[in-house]
């Protein structure tokens, strides 16, 4: 019965590896990496600090850094790739966002006000 189960649960996931190349065009690794990879809400706790320093930065300017290197914050690269920063109206506000549409199905995003929301 064990060996049943064994190659019934193995046939299952070299067909969902065939199914999500062949409709989708993911290869098995891109397809494993998918579902071990953390939960997008997981990147908001990653990106706390980070929009904790660009909060702190405008208190003390009135206004937010061009980038996140004139604010001489750190941002950690993640599973998904390196944070996004974009200076809004000369400093007036903010976006910091990670993730890709096309490769991870869904964007997080944080700005002032806002906070975070994940776009999925």
């Amino acid at each position: 019965m064990r060996k049943v189960l064994l190659i019934f649960v193995a046939l299952h996931f070299i067909g969902f590896f065939a199914a999500s190349w062949f409709f989708c065009g993911y290869s098995p690794v891109q397809t494993v990496t998918f579902f071990l990879a953390p939960h997008p809400r997981d990147l908001c706790k990653t990106g706390e600090p980070i929009a904790k320093a660009l909060q702190e930065y405008h208190k003390r300017t009135g206004r937010y850094p061009a980038s996140l290197g004139e604010g001489k914050i750190q941002a950690p690269s993640t599973f998904f790739g390196p944070w996004e920063y974009e200076c809004i109206n000369d400093g007036r506000s903010c976006k910091l966002s990670n993730g890709d549409y096309r490769r991870y199905l869904f964007v997080v995003y944080w700005s002032p006000g806002r906070e975070w929301y994940v776009d999925s």
